[in-house]
């Protein structure tokens, strides 16, 4: 007894086939310039996740000016100055990179592409067009209490 053969693929199969991961490799390759444009364009800071409330710990935001907290998916610095407590989002609203506070200057820069803010969060320097989002941050019963709610500029 012999071995049967074993069967050859049909060679229109085989074409078909290329021609599929062909077309599918070619509609990547084109969508690829149109999906960084876009990607480019949207700012992370569009992004929104609900946070809950946070109660601030009251001694270290009355002992203590500057206060760096991780507030849900949120790199945050609360600030106390002579009028109020204000809470700034440290995500800069022109790329996305964290900002870093200057004391010295008093005012926010980020280190990826210049941009300046002001201590108020509004911009100082371009390439950021939009202020720091600032968080609201409100006294309930004895308590500092931070919200993920942007404040009413």
């Amino acid at each position: 007894m012999t071995s049967p053969l074993p069967q050859q693929a049909d060679p229109t199969e085989k074409r078909r086939f290329l021609k599929q991961l062909l077309l599918g490799a070619s509609a990547a390759y084109l969508f690829a310039p149109f999906y960084a444009v876009w990607r480019y364009l949207v700012s992370p800071s569009e992004k929104r996740v609900p946070i809950a409330p946070l109660t601030l710990n009251g001694g270290d935001v009355e002992s203590e000016r500057l206060t760096f907290l991780r507030f849900g998916d949120k790199n945050v610095l609360v600030r106390r100055d002579a009028n109020a407590v204000r809470a700034f989002n440290l995500r800069c609203t022109h790329a996305g990179c964290t900002v870093e506070w200057q004391d010295a200057a008093q005012k926010f820069v980020c280190h990826c592409h210049g941009a300046e803010f002001h201590a108020d969060g509004t911009v100082a320097k371009l390439p950021a067009t939009e202020p720091l989002e600032e968080l609201t941050v409100r006294r309930e019963q004895g308590r500092m209490i931070l919200f993920d709610e942007a404040k009413q500029r």
